[in-house]
């Protein structure tokens, strides 16, 4: 049986671009957060000038993280205006990846 492996993505937009980027961090399902990051994915919450992405449920999905809106850099950067989640499917089937974020200006 082969697999067929697919990339999936969405986009996070600020609404208001910040002054500047801010340090983005993407805290997988059941990983302990940074200090910057002091929420979880049903009360987010983030440092001044912190992005904090906080994956809850992960099923068919690996090398989740965040990617630059323009470059495509997989760095787990983000711009002052948004930042991309993506990630690639492990098997063929529905891909599921919820959670919330959380971004405080600096």
């Amino acid at each position: 049986m082969t697999t067929l492996q697919e990339r999936v993505g969405t986009e996070i937009s600020f609404g208001i671009p910040l002054a500047s980027a801010p340090t983005a961090h993407f805290i997988f399902e059941g990983e302990t957060p940074p200090a910057a990051c002091p929420g979880t994915p049903a009360a987010p919450k983030a440092a001044p000038g912190h992005l904090c992405v906080y994956e809850a449920v992960a099923e068919n999905i690996e090398l989740e993280g965040l990617e630059d809106p323009i470059t495509g850099a997989t760095n787990g950067t983000a711009r002052a205006f948004g930042t991309s989640v993506v990630g690639i499917s492990t098997a063929v089937g529905d891909v599921n990846d919820y959670g919330s974020w959380a971004v405080t200006a600096p």
